[in-house]
């Protein structure tokens, strides 16, 4: 048993460091982990019929009824392929909870951090090194015509094989992890990685991810203001993430025409450029309620929301989300439209169990991860593309194994 676990975690904590860094091995490594976790499981089987851990994958089940209302069985059949590690990850991460203990849990959260740093890393060096090709070619004549320097250090390029807006939400999420281990870590690598994880948010320039930053910021400046001996080192850690943010802001003119133009659009709700990102999140959201004004009970079927979504594009004329073939950009109207109204419920008992199950363990992990998911989910189909559901289904299900584990932490278990 214990190899087993030991390849277990290994393979956890292995997919864990991962996720930020080569989205496209996932899928094997996910294979990997499905396939550990299935032997430690099998002296649990009882777990593996437990009601919580079937809650858990309930959202796949019910998005997989909506295949019964679904005329594009193509479409309908790669989704819920995509989704499979919703209903694998919470019922094998529940039932192997009992055989694998907090400190290994923290290895596998602390592989993530890892993973968060080492690519901020790897992505500030490709994006140093692109700036100085360009640089060179400036200065020794070799400028191509009609050729300009490209922004390396910001969003896309900055980050070219994941979009900036999961990349900010891994970051954002390595924040609140490696905000719990200030106490077992020096305290100058603890802020040197906090600002180097927080500079890294602002440079990838998500909207979303810029928000999740200020709450989790400031829920951490808090915390650790009134836990901390030396509340002066504290206080000037604040100022210096303020100051830093405010820099970053200044200085990349990326950033700050982007929340110019943001601010733009909400003061009149026109667009200066019909592909920026709110108008199209207004324009899928729009289309989306069109939908389900249609479909208010069942939804449109798993394989049909872009099908459907495509047609109200067309009638407003909205011809970019229809070249791109826009979805929802909100997983919870994604959700509806796929499997009605009781696939949204189900999405929102998945979101929130892990605060719900032994509200007594509760701490700030949880709950931010919680809001941090909410806020993603508002403005992206976070479940419709792997980056998404890898991290939201590994993550929702090992936190909420562990807390199952803490629960039973007093029980005698032979391992």
């Amino acid at each position: 048993m214990n190899v087993i676990r030991t390849a277990a975690v290994s393979s956890l904590s292995l997919f864990a460091f991962f996720i930020p860094l080569f989205p496209s091995i996932l899928p094997l490594l996910a294979g990997l982990v499905i396939a550990t976790l299935i032997f430690i499981s099998y002296d649990n089987r009882k777990g593996i019929m437990a009601g919580t851990s079937w809650l858990l994958a309930s959202f796949f089940v019910f998005n997989a009824l909506g295949m019964f209302w679904t005329s594009n069985l193509t479409s309908g059949y790669q989704d819920i392929e995509r989704k499979m590690s919703l209903l694998l990850f919470p019922i094998l991460m529940y039932s192997a909870s009992p055989f694998i203990d907090e400190r290994m849990f923290w290895i596998i959260k602390r592989s993530f951090i890892v993973g968060v740093l080492t690519a901020a890393a790897l992505l500030l060096i490709h994006a140093t090194y692109w700036y100085y090709v360009e640089y060179f070619e400036f200065i020794n004549g070799v400028w191509r015509e009609n050729h300009y320097f490209h922004a390396y250090f910001f969003s896309s390029l900055l980050s070219p094989l994941v979009h900036p807006s999961y990349m900010a939400l891994y970051a954002c999420f390595a924040l609140i992890l490696l905000f719990e281990t200030r106490k077992s870590v020096r305290l100058f690598w603890f802020l040197l990685g906090y600002l180097f994880i927080a500079v890294f948010i602002f440079l990838l320039a998500s909207k979303a991810g810029l928000l999740g930053f200020a709450i989790i910021a400031a829920v951490h400046s808090v915390q650790f203001y009134r836990t901390s001996e030396n509340k002066k080192t504290v206080a000037v850690f604040i100022v210096l993430i303020v100051l830093t943010t405010g820099a970053v802001v200044l200085k990349n003119p990326e950033i700050r025409n982007r929340l110019v133009s943001f601010e733009l659009f909400l003061k009149s709700g026109k667009p200066s450029d019909p592909t920026e990102s709110s108008y199209s999140r207004t324009m899928a959201w729009k289309a989306a309620a069109g939908v389900i004004s249609e479909h208010p009970v069942l939804g449109a079927g798993t394989g049909d929301v872009q099908t459907e979504l495509n047609k109200k594009y067309l009638s407003a004329e909205f011809t970019f989300g229809l070249e791109k073939n826009l979805n929802c950009h909100n997983q919870f109207l994604e959700s509806y439209l796929a499997g009605g109204i009781i696939c949204l419920f189900s999405l929102i008992a998945l979101l929130f169990s892990i605060v719900i199950y032994k509200p007594a363990l509760n701490n700030s992990i949880h709950i931010l991860f919680v809001l941090l998911i909410v806020l993603n989910f508002t403005v992206e189909s976070m479940l419709e593309t792997q980056a998404g559901i890898l991290f939201f289904a590994f993550f929702q299900s090992v936190l909420f194994a562990e807390k199952h584990r803490s629960s039973i932490a007093g029980n005698d278990l032979k391992l």
